[in-house]
């Protein structure tokens, strides 16, 4: 098994305020990072440490020192959350295991494929079974179908862009059928993504730390045109979403706490 380490690690902000804390240079700090992440895929795959005590976790990262000050300061500056009383590795399913993309591949060709099929789901099949409608009204219904079908789809396109304006307001105001972010929401709907696959995977790339600016250009990535680029972006947001939830500054304040009870409960124990 192997993890993903972004080039990130080697000057991420997260990193400079841990090692404040600890009073480590970033070289040290970086290889205690990294051993914890590789014992944790050895010892728990799914990145959860709930089983852990703060001696486990220190041990397991090769630190020497106060096991509270080290899983208190991974805690205070993200590279773990307590996320309703469980530990574990801040975004581990986005950085961890082969098996997480090969789904995702898997996805993709299975939609792609369905795509395919209602494609070659030709006409002249259609035209044996009807073949003694008249051409007339079995043109008329054919066309009203289309149209109804193209009316319903403009209006999933515009919930998609409207979805979007919730995190920017002033994007898009008026959607046209011509822009590139229409034709890509179309072809992913088209693939057999739905109007609630585009949503989480618009709010999985405004959880993203990476994607909000914790990256080595300090800049946002979350354009429409990104987030519903091809199949395989929708799918890394949706993971996002699913793996994360909604961060507001309520949940901060819950997350912050449940980080505290954590701690405490493990001192205790």
């Amino acid at each position: 098994m192997w993890i993903k380490i972004h080039d990130t690690l080697l000057d991420h902000r997260k990193l400079r305020r841990t090692c404040r804390l600890l009073k480590l240079n970033e070289v040290t700090l970086r290889g205690h990072l990294v051993t914890l992440w590789l014992n944790v895929l050895r010892h728990s795959p799914d990145g959860d440490m709930d089983d852990w005590t703060e001696d486990d976790i220190a041990h397991y990262a090769g630190w020497d020192g106060d096991p509270h000050l080290f899983v208190s300061s991974l805690i205070q500056t993200a590279w773990i959350d307590i996320d309703e009383d469980r530990c574990v590795i801040h975004d581990w399913d986005e950085h961890s295991d082969r098996l997480r993309v090969a789904k995702i591949r898997k996805q993709n060709r299975e939609r792609q494929k369905k795509f395919r099929e209602k494609k070659t789901a030709s006409p002249v099949s259609n035209a044996l079974v009807t073949r003694d409608i008249t051409l007339s009204n079995g043109g008329e219904e054919r066309r009203g179908d289309e149209k109804r079908g193209g009316e319903k789809r403009g209006e999933d396109i515009l919930r998609v862009f409207e979805h979007y304006r919730k995190y920017h307001p002033r994007a898009h105001k008026k959607p046209n059928n011509k822009s590139q972010e229409w034709k890509k929401i179309q072809a992913r709907l088209a693939e057999g993504s739905s109007v609630e696959d585009l949503f989480l995977a618009i709010d999985g790339c405004h959880i993203s730390p990476y994607h909000q600016g914790e990256n080595e250009r300090g800049r946002k990535y979350d354009t429409l045109e990104l987030i519903v680029r091809d199949g395989s972006k929708v799918n890394q947001f949706i993971e996002i979403a699913n793996s994360q939830g909604p961060v507001t500054k309520a949940s901060r304040k819950k997350s912050l706490r449940a980080s505290a009870s954590w701690l405490d409960r493990k001192r205790d124990g």
